[in-house]
């Protein structure tokens, strides 16, 4: 089982609390399922998942990827998201998949380093 880590936010697990009635400790439970070995674990008790559907969305999830950027892409794209009130990152995925969607390829010519030069 791959290793899940959680960060604390008491202004998040208070919001989950009033939202959801679920509090941070019972959601690590399902999350988690290590930190409930040896107890009954509340969340399963509470909820019924039987007649639950696949999330329709699942194939839209997003998978983190380290990508290198020249400093004045991403500035273009931190200004531009500013302005449109949008994070920037999401913004550049929207871009990326502007141009996947609709096979744009990129018009590139290389020319050959001739010797003696660079």
């Amino acid at each position: 089982m791959r290793h899940i880590e959680f960060e604390w936010s008491p202004v998040k697990a208070a919001s989950n609390v009033k939202k959801h009635g679920v509090s941070f400790e019972e959601a690590l439970l399902i999350a988690d399922p290590e930190h409930s070995v040896g107890e009954e674990n509340p969340m399963k008790a509470r909820y019924d998942f039987s007649a639950a559907t696949k999330n329709p969305y699942a194939k839209r999830l997003k998978r983190s990827v380290t990508i290198r950027l020249d400093e004045s892409t991403v500035e273009y794209f931190r200004d531009l998201a500013a302005e449109l009130e949008l994070p920037y990152q999401s913004l550049i995925n929207l871009y990326l998949r502007d141009c996947a969607a609709s096979g744009r390829r990129l018009s590139m010519s290389w020319r050959p380093v001739r010797s003696g030069t660079v």
